[in-house]
């Protein structure tokens, strides 16, 4: 018999929760079509003590699931307070209830699967085999992972996309760190010179690049929406390069000499985007004769000159 009501629970990162959520709910949604899901996430990253409740980053994974057609309740996870009433997590004028640990247990045996979904990986592990198993599905019935927002979101960006001529070369954040997925920084003004030579200016996308539309920073989900109208998106594995894929942008991954299963789901098991000129492309470093982790202090050897 299939399970009636499902309730997920994931307050880790964005990429993270787009990606392996996204897809998840996806699959579902195909498998289970009458289960009613809720899906209890945060709204905002955790603070310097570790705890999460506050909003911070533009609403964080609550304004990213806020459209998602899959999700029939929403609820803010909070690791001291809850409010039922909706009281503390007001997002876009819309009430979400607030749950802390002792009322996701109290509430837990109301569902037929329950499962939380903050797990460790190893480095051979692909990470949709294992949320796939969280509730009892092959790995094969999830998936894609589409971005979900209003109409307002893509209206604005399509807005922020008239400013840029095209072709639109995006450089996604964390392209240029010494701490994601062995990707050395230094070439990134090599990289920029090339397309420049080629009349093109790459325009940086993330957080701390939002554009300023209607005299205010734009939103995540707006955002988001931006990237759609771009050409290609070019970063590191991350919640960027998931951003990309999920509006169906065409993506190049600079991957370091990293587990193949790491890179692939996003990838190439995507199948949202049904023209495969615009399938996403991993470039992989050398082997390398060092350990090269998901992320690392300093770059992979072989990535640097």
């Amino acid at each position: 018999m299939q399970p009636q009501r499902v309730l997920l629970k994931h307050v880790g990162n964005m990429g993270d929760h787009l990606f392996l959520v996204g897809a998840l709910l996806e699959g579902i949604a195909r498998t289970w079509p009458d289960a009613e899901v809720t899906l209890v996430t945060a709204w905002g990253y955790k603070d310097q003590h570790g705890r999460w409740g506050k909003r911070n980053q533009d609403g964080y994974c609550i304004a990213l699931m806020k459209e998602n057609p899959h999700v029939d309740q929403l609820v803010h996870w909070s690791d001291h307070d809850c409010a039922l009433d909706g009281s503390i997590c007001v997002e876009d004028g819309k009430v979400f209830p607030t749950w802390n640990r002792a009322h996701f247990h109290r509430v837990a045996p109301d569902y037929d699967v329950v499962a939380e979904l903050e797990f460790g990986l190893v480095t051979e592990e692909n990470p949709l085999e294992r949320i796939a198993a969280a509730v009892g599905l092959s790995h094969l019935q999830i998936g894609p992972y589409p971005f979900y927002g209003s109409p307002r979101d893509f209206e604005i960006g399509e807005e922020i996309a008239s400013h840029f001529p095209r072709p639109r070369v995006v450089f996604l954040e964390g392209l240029n760190s010494t701490t994601m997925r062995g990707w050395d920084p230094g070439k990134v003004p090599v990289l920029t010179r090339r397309f420049v030579d080629a009349g093109i200016t790459p325009i940086w996308w993330g957080a701390a690049h939002a554009p300023m539309v209607h005299g205010r920073r734009a939103q995540l989900r707006e955002n988001i929406a931006f990237l759609k109208h771009c050409d290609i998106a070019i970063g590191v594995l991350g919640a960027p390069m998931h951003f990309a894929t999920a509006v169906g942008t065409q993506t190049i991954c600079l991957y370091g000499a990293q587990s193949y299963a790491r890179a692939a789901p996003g990838f190439f098991v995507n199948p949202s985007i049904a023209d495969r000129t615009r399938h996403h492309l991993t470039i992989f470093g050398p082997t390398c004769d060092e350990p090269c982790l998901l992320k690392r202090e300093l770059p992979c050897k072989n990535l640097h000159g």
